[in-house]
């Protein structure tokens, strides 16, 4: 049983049994420990394709070298156009399941996500919306997509296919051929969201390249997943804003993204989520509040609805003090972190990488200094995000032969069209 069911249980135990409560706290109060990236499923090592070679790295120092690594890292893990065209036309081809779905339903779809804001990496889900208009509840779509995921399972076209209900139902599914995984929500379309993400990503400095960092250092331990106590990939991208636009940050003009790597990660190895939250717009540190309590000192009853939505957001889980507390720019009343039960595993893990960041750089400068630069294959990068470039080759391989044999499928089709008559494209023959 997953710590994301477990806590939930415990949380009701608490509420109908008051001896429950020290029980849940116990289970919930879990050891953090440092986790270890995915290690590579390959015999034989790759070379790393963001690591620079001796000559090229001599005369750079460890800031100089770490923001080159993070540009190199950014071009090669960003999609390539083969890839981008295969996971287009898997968008196309769920949306071509949708249509005869939604027809008569009033329901319409729509794409969100990193489709929309460009900073979909290989292995990022493919994110479409189904809602109805003026019905602000994802309930009503919940036949909708029960019948999409009754179609796809009677399919061999994808697989590990789930779904699940609630007041937002979602359908998850694999992409057999390309390995694309692909995700259906009932919900409101949030225009807002895609634009606050578009200005933030425009406006941060690095900003592009410091989230696929974060997002595969995060991924390749298994942070970016909400279903089992991870944080989602859009609430990564604010914990990487909030730090970076604390106004102690902001006042350097063109920070490198070598120091903002490292004031993201030194700021979570230190900062306190019982006693703090975050908002990114506009950038502060906020204070918690005692949790929720049943009545108040002169006997009434305490009602939520008389708070303002920073105040019910900053109170303090009873169960899980030490949740993050992460306001989402769009939707001041959402808390990006109030299913983050692994938070304590990532800022631990986070405070590690920090601290050796730090002590590879300072010996790596430190050798320079004496004459003595560290030579072979060598980069800074690697302890955070893990050798990466093996882990998914073979899912990106599998992308690109996906893609490929499409092309190849449609060029064929193309030939076997070009050579069927067009009706009426013969011309009479002119006769003298």
């Amino acid at each position: 049983m997953n710590i994301v069911r477990r806590s939930k249980d415990l949380q009701q135990d608490s509420k109908r049994d008051p001896e429950a409560l020290e029980e849940a706290k116990r289970w919930l109060a879990y050891v953090p420990l440092v986790v270890d990236p995915q290690e590579s499923p390959l015999e034989e090592s790759l070379p790393v394709p963001w690591a620079l070679r001796f000559k090229e790295r001599r005369n750079l120092t460890a800031s100089q070298l770490l923001d080159e690594e993070i540009c190199r890292f950014a071009a090669h893990i960003f999609l390539t156009r083969t890839e981008s065209m295969a996971r287009g036309r898997i968008l196309a081809h769920t949306i071509d399941k949708l249509k005869p779905i939604l027809k008569g339903t009033s329901g319409r779809y729509f794409v969100f996500g990193s489709m929309t804001t460009g900073t979909a990496l290989p292995f990022s889900d493919i994110d479409v919306g189904v809602g109805r208009k003026g019905v602000h509840t994802g309930g009503a779509m919940y036949s909708p997509l029960q019948r999409l995921y009754n179609d796809i399972v009677a399919e061999n076209e994808y697989m590990c296919t789930v779904f699940r209900g609630g007041k937002f139902p979602i359908m998850t599914a694999q992409h057999a051929e390309s390995g694309v995984d692909v995700q259906v929500i009932a919900g409101d379309e949030h225009a807002e969201k895609k634009k606050m993400t578009i200005e933030y990503l425009e406006s941060v400095p690095n900003a592009r390249p410091l989230y696929a960092v974060v997002r595969t250092m995060l991924g390749m331990r298994g942070f970016i997943d909400p279903f089992v106590g991870g944080i989602s990939a859009y609430g990564a991208m604010h914990m990487l804003f909030a730090p970076l636009l604390q106004p102690s940050t902001t006042s350097i003009n063109s920070p490198s993204a070598a120091s903002q790597l490292q004031q993201f990660l030194s700021f979570f190895a230190t900062f306190d989520t019982e006693s703090h939250g975050l908002a990114v717009r506009p950038p502060e540190i906020f204070s918690k509040i005692d949790p929720v309590p049943s009545t108040a000192t002169n006997g009434t009853r305490f009602t939520m609805g008389r708070t303002t939505p920073r105040e019910r957001l900053a109170r303090t889980s009873l169960l899980q003090p030490y949740l993050l507390c992460l306001e989402d720019p769009a939707k001041p009343d959402n808390d990006l972190g109030a299913r983050v039960t692994a938070i304590r595993h990532i800022l631990t893990t986070l405070q590690a990488l920090s601290e050796d960041l730090t002590a590879s750089m300072e010996a790596y400068d430190g050798a320079r200094a004496q004459g003595q630069p560290l030579e072979g294959e060598f980069s800074l990068l690697l302890p955070l995000i893990g050798r990466c470039h093996e882990v998914y080759a073979e899912r990106r391989a599998k992308l690109v032969a996906y893609e490929t044999k499409m092309q190849e499928r449609d060029l064929i089709a193309g030939l076997r069209i070009s050579k069927v008559p067009v009706q009426g494209s013969f011309k009479k023959k002119h006769v003298v």
